[in-house]
């Protein structure tokens, strides 16, 4: 039985991609640190962009996402800023992270991290899409799915 897995899936000759647990395909293995590398050139633009846009908040992983959508003439004229501006030294935004479950903030709070709790109908700058139902202390968490 091959699961849910489109026919084309098990066609002989394809590159196989994983393989317990690795990859195997050698364009797929030389793509990965590539990709890592340019995400690691661009991050002084990256920062700059976010620091003139104000975005400096974040969602704790495995618990939602925070999006942002800026004005798209305010991204550009940040984009454009930030790309003449390059090598100049910039200052990152000093990050704060959001959740939507008390027990996370309390926790993130005690050890010095700046949080604050959010709900999914907050008129805030971002919009959180949260994994879980809010939770309280002494409570059990529950995902949106199930």
């Amino acid at each position: 039985m091959h699961k849910a897995c489109p026919p084309e899936a098990w066609t002989p000759g394809l590159p196989s991609l994983p393989r317990a647990g690795k990859l195997v395909d050698a364009g797929m293995l030389a793509l990965i640190p590539q990709s890592r590398d340019a995400d690691a050139h661009d991050l002084p633009i990256k920062q700059q962009v976010y620091r003139l846009l104000g975005i400096d908040q974040a969602a704790v992983s495995s618990e939602g996402y925070v999006a942002h959508s800026p004005d798209h003439f305010d991204l550009l004229a940040a984009l454009h800023q930030a790309s003449d501006e390059r090598g100049a030294a910039t200052r990152s935004p000093t990050w704060r992270f959001v959740s939507n479950r008390r027990t996370t903030v309390d926790a993130l709070v005690s050890v010095g991290a700046v949080c604050s709790l959010v709900d999914a109908n907050s008129t805030a700058e971002f919009e959180y899409l949260g994994f879980w139902l809010p939770l309280s202390k002494g409570q059990l968490g529950k995902s949106h799915a199930g």
